[in-house]
């Protein structure tokens, strides 16, 4: 029964890390798309002004900002993949395969406390058929062993 205990701790507290690995994963995108939107709003408004300024010198208005928005398309979208490209599984591997292994012991355990109580009730329901028949081995198994204990002495 302890094993049982045991298997069923293991495991909540294998669950509880890789909730919390994933969620610090989770706080770190969305800190990397907060950080991809400043970098996004900065991009605009400084470096905006003067590359469009140095781009107008040399071709029209409208193409100077076409090329800087794409430009600031690229960055956003870099920094977009990077921040989706973050992953927990390789951080919770190990949890997860302790809780995988314990949660095989608690089937197994499981499984041999079901065949237990599948004796204790085939076991009472013979008694309760032929209580004599299934008490007798038992008690001249105590009998025997209180005779011999009475010889010895």
């Amino acid at each position: 029964m302890s094993r049982l205990v045991r298997n069923a701790s293991v495991v909540l507290k294998s669950e509880r890390l890789i909730a919390r690995r994933r969620l610090a994963v989770l706080r770190a995108q969305t800190g990397m798309m907060m950080l991809a939107g400043v970098a996004g709003a900065v991009g605009l408004l400084a470096g905006n002004a003067a590359i469009y300024f140095k781009l107008a010198e040399t071709m029209s208005r409208a193409e100077a900002a076409g090329w800087l928005a794409a430009g600031n398309f690229v960055l956003a979208g870099l920094l977009v993949l990077v921040a989706s490209r973050m992953n927990a599984d390789r951080d919770v591997a190990a949890a997860e395969e302790l809780r995988d292994l314990a949660m095989a012991d608690l089937e197994t355990e499981i499984s041999g406390l079901t065949a237990q109580a599948q004796g204790l009730a085939s076991t009472l329901g013979a008694m309760r058929r032929d209580p004599l028949g299934a008490a007798l081995p038992g008690l001249a198994a105590a009998i025997i062993a209180a005779v011999l204990k009475a010889r010895k002495k």
